[in-house]
């Protein structure tokens, strides 16, 4: 048996069900300001989910770790998605260009690239196991690892930073 569904498995592609439900009305309301980058978030964020279906589902690591490197998109990209979210729900329009974008997608970018190599150099993963019993893989990260949630996680404070003034009374 290469996949076997179990209850993580269809919680994320519940997950998976709401975040493009949320990417389909969002898109269509994307004449507003941040209804554009809100279906960018859902969509990136259920990218990742779906891939996390068939991570969990899957009963060999080889089919783990492809999928973990199919989620590595989303997972990379769903912070930057946040924070352009943030800064036009926050009415800070004029950091919306392409110099923002590619500045802050240089790092998620290149962590994708060091997820589909990683066998070559285990930047991210040192290895990966499935213990009995069950089916959750246990990855040993490597360094990358460590500076892709450091940087994830100063991308996400920035971006509640900015939801929090435009939110803020008076």
């Amino acid at each position: 048996m290469i996949y076997r569904f179990d209850v993580l498995s269809w919680w994320l592609l519940f997950t998976f069900l709401i975040c493009l439900i949320v990417t389909i009305v969002s898109w269509k309301r994307r004449i507003v300001k941040s209804g554009f980058y809100l279906a960018i978030l859902a969509a990136t964020t259920g990218q990742w989910a779906l891939a996390g279906v068939f991570e969990a589902a899957a009963t060999q690591i080889p089919l783990k770790i492809f999928w973990s490197q199919v989620s590595y998109l989303g997972i990379v990209f769903t912070p930057v998605a946040y924070l352009l979210f943030a800064l036009s729900y926050g009415d800070h329009l004029r950091f919306l260009n392409k110099r923002t974008l590619i500045s802050f997608s240089i790092l998620p970018l290149f962590t994708f690239v060091v997820a589909l190599t990683s066998n070559y150099h285990n930047w991210l993963w040192l290895g990966v196991t499935i213990p009995e019993p069950g089916n959750i893989a246990l990855y040993e990260h490597g360094i990358h690892f460590s500076i892709n949630i450091a940087y994830s996680y100063l991308v996400i404070l920035n971006a509640i930073i900015h939801i929090l003034s435009a939110v803020r009374p008076g």
